[in-house]
């Protein structure tokens, strides 16, 4: 069955969690919908390296109660949402933006009034946000479709549409690319990025510089003198 196959390869099936091998069956899948079993267990994790890089502030992390009602605010957001449908993953970024440092919610608060992008350009970006600091969490095409993804029916252009809102995240300076992975950046970190995509740098300076490294330190002679006859 089509959909069972789904299921199993694309619901996170893939992704490593505490040191382990996400699986999902069929119980699991009728138990926790609309949620996924991985989903609390990476939350915490999430949670515990955010507090850990002070990205996140410590109250949230008061109780298992805190973890509960970050699960009761993303089902009164899922509320409408078709039945088959399951909770998209980057859909607890705003159960917790709330806790989160300004350098990275700085981000998403111009996100708001920020016409380049669409919404699911910035869904892209929470996921990418939200996996950043999780040591085993690599930011690939796969683990973003498991996370991203939240129609039991396959989009059939869902690749595409992935591939298509991370360039225009790399090209508006959100997110940075090492090989095929990809990195959500905070304020700070995009500032920096941002400058060095836009800088611009004069092809009369570089052959200055290259004269000067070339002749003044490695030869070190600036000019030559020629001594004509007589």
């Amino acid at each position: 069955d089509e959909k069972k196959f789904f299921i199993k390869t694309k619901f996170g099936s893939d992704l490593v969690i505490s040191n382990h091998q996400n699986s999902i069956n069929r119980d699991q899948f009728v138990n926790y919908y609309p949620f996924l079993p991985y989903q609390l267990e990476l939350l915490r994790e999430i949670i515990f390296y955010m507090i850990k890089n002070n990205v996140i502030s410590r109250d949230i992390s008061k109780g298992e109660r805190s973890i509960i009602n970050c699960f009761q605010k993303v089902l009164i957001n899922f509320k409408d949402y078709d039945i088959n449908c399951i909770v998209p993953f980057y859909m607890f970024y705003d159960a917790i933006s709330d806790f989160i440092d300004y350098n990275h919610q700085y981000i998403f608060l111009i996100l708001k009034d920020y016409t380049m992008l669409d919404e699911f350009d910035i869904n892209i970006l929470k996921v990418l946000f939200l996996i950043k600091y999780v040591p085993n969490m690599v930011g690939n095409m796969d683990t973003i479709l498991s996370l991203i993804i939240s129609n039991i029916s396959l989009e059939s252009n869902i690749i595409n549409k992935i591939k298509n809102s991370l360039s225009k995240l790399i090209n508006e300076g959100f997110v940075s690319r090492d090989g095929d992975k990809f990195y959500f950046l905070s304020k700070n970190e995009r500032d920096i990025n941002y400058k060095i995509i836009r800088s611009n740098v004069n092809s009369h300076d570089i052959n200055n510089l290259l004269c000067r490294e070339i002749f003044d330190e490695v030869i070190g002679i600036v000019k030559f003198k020629y001594q004509g006859k007589g």
